[in-house]
């Protein structure tokens, strides 16, 4: 019995399939996957529906993810892919 939070099991026939993402919307390594799945979908022109859901990680890890370790993940993916928009965090440090 498939759990429809989790699954999308109301496809009508011939309908394009839609894939459930679960990812934190501030990290730059799921805009990256995000951003692979929708480019190589169109290059392969593959009908694909991207069901985005939120995964907030501050949340389950009750806290943010400190600022050091996203801005090495960002030169990493802002280096390779620039079109994603991801730079530094450029407002003083205590605003963070």
């Amino acid at each position: 019995n498939d759990d429809p939070a989790l699954v999308n099991t109301e496809r009508q026939k011939g309908s394009s399939p839609v894939l459930t993402v679960w990812s934190d919307i501030g990290c730059p390594w799921a805009a990256l996957a995000l951003h692979t799945l929708r480019t190589t979908a169109a290059r392969l022109e593959l009908p694909v529906l991207i069901d985005h859901r939120a995964f907030p990680l501050e949340l389950f890890n009750r806290e943010p993810t400190p600022k050091f370790i996203v801005d090495v993940e960002l030169a990493a993916i802002a280096a390779r892919r620039p079109e994603l928009g991801w730079r530094r965090w450029s407002a003083p440090e205590w605003t963070y």
